[in-house]
């Protein structure tokens, strides 16, 4: 409101005043979005890697808690946190509210479903470990995919009302100083 009645007081046009006073309070939203949606991604990215490397604990035959121990070093850096924790508190801790907590601080509907698979893996003697966390890893792939494909489209529109923006703006500088 304050940029609104600065440029229309300046300028003496109410349509430049509500104009750039829109932009001051859209721009800023715009911006974070991006953001917010890349560091969501990265999570995803990182719950399908971490999928991957507990199948690959399982496969050499780790158990499932020596394996998200194993984890912990190398988990990727967005889920990184959430991963040592849940490592150091299963180890004294009952596994539901462990990895529910997990799941929760992760908040990405993939890692419900890798919370769900390990809590599965951890509280039942199974002989395909490897599977289940192997299609874990591959449905979390395939979201971290189409999102990637959903943020590219958004991207584009992103820019193309970036572009119109800029050019209305320069369009109402040209005509004030004209």
């Amino acid at each position: 409101a304050a940029v609104a009645a600065a440029v229309w007081a300046v300028t003496g046009w109410p349509v430049a005043g509500l104009w750039l006073g829109a932009l001051a309070v859209w721009v800023p939203s715009l911006a974070s979005k991006g953001r917010r949606r890349r560091d969501e991604m990265a999570v995803a990215a990182g719950v399908a890697r971490l999928a991957a490397m507990l199948r690959d604990q399982v496969l050499v035959g780790a158990d499932v808690a020596e394996a998200i121990r194993g984890c912990v070093a190398v988990a990727p850096a967005a889920i990184a946190a959430p991963v040592a924790e849940m490592a150091e508190r299963l180890q004294v801790e009952e596994p539901g509210e462990v990895l529910a907590t997990f799941a929760a601080q992760v908040d990405d509907p993939m890692a419900e479903l890798l919370a769900v698979s390990l809590r599965f893996a951890l509280t039942r003697r199974t002989a395909k470990l490897a599977d289940l966390f192997d299609e874990v890893a591959r449905a979390t792939d395939e979201q971290v995919r189409t999102r990637r494909s959903i943020e590219k489209d958004r991207r584009r529109l992103r820019t193309a009302m970036w572009s119109v923006m800029i050019a209305v703006t320069a369009w109402l500088v040209v005509i004030y100083l004209l």
